[in-house]
């Protein structure tokens, strides 16, 4: 026999107001894999400490309190009605179960048949970001990590740390960092040493261009005057 509403004081039971207020930082999902992992990570921080995840882990929960399911379940469609994922919410529709959707969402996603499709992509973003001129260090060593971590927790796909050095040097092309490059090259580096040293140099080069436009900036003062 289920449980019935008077079990309802396990729960810290958030106010429909609220529910709706935390649920606005739900952003979009495109329905791509290689944007699973972050989207998924931002919908639970964007509830957790708040009570609000057990909409998305307790079914008795789901079950007991349905107008908290019914918000969180027209949030998850918002968030991805534009996407490849709205037909696993889509599913769903008649009894506005957000547990359930969060369930097909996640079987989906990180279900087994998923895996090697997610790892696909994220080894795909791996081989074509680089660091140019164009964007920075700091940006670069973001993503390749995150990407990258992303990739070693799905089993059987995880890189090795040898071809995730060499990956991480050779997508290095700003001119600014060809000495740094080589000398991490030359030294068999560890990942970690690599980052520390890249972010070392970025910090160092944006000291240098600092002052270099402060003395141009000092020099054009001077010749005006």
């Amino acid at each position: 026999m289920g449980e019935g509403p008077q079990n309802r004081v396990d729960y810290v039971v958030p106010t429909t107001t609220n529910l709706k207020l935390e649920a606005q930082r739900i952003t979009e999902f495109d329905g791509s894999f290689g944007n699973w992992e972050n989207w998924k990570l931002s919908m639970q921080c964007a509830l957790e400490g708040s009570g609000y995840i057990q909409v998305l882990v307790s079914q008795n929960f789901a079950d007991n309190y349905p107008h908290l399911s019914r918000i969180f379940y027209s949030q998850l469609a918002r968030a991805t009605i534009n996407g490849n994922a709205f037909h696993l919410v889509k599913a769903f529709e008649s009894t506005k179960d957000a547990f359930k959707t969060w369930e097909n969402l996640c079987e989906w996603y990180d279900g087994e048949d998923a895996r090697h499709e997610k790892a696909v992509s994220l080894r795909d973003k791996l081989e074509n970001l680089k660091l140019s001129t164009s964007t920075t260090a700091s940006t670069y060593i973001n993503k390749f990590l995150s990407w990258y971590q992303d990739l070693q927790k799905i089993p059987g796909e995880a890189l090795s740390d040898s071809f995730v050095i060499q990956l991480f040097l050779k997508n290095i092309e700003d001119p600014e960092y060809e000495i740094t490059v080589r000398y991490l090259c030359n030294a068999n580096s560890s990942l970690k040493n690599c980052v520390t040293t890249l972010r070392r140099d970025e910090w160092d080069l944006i000291q240098k261009r600092i002052q270099r436009e402060a003395s141009q900036s000092h020099q054009e003062g001077n010749k005006r005057r």
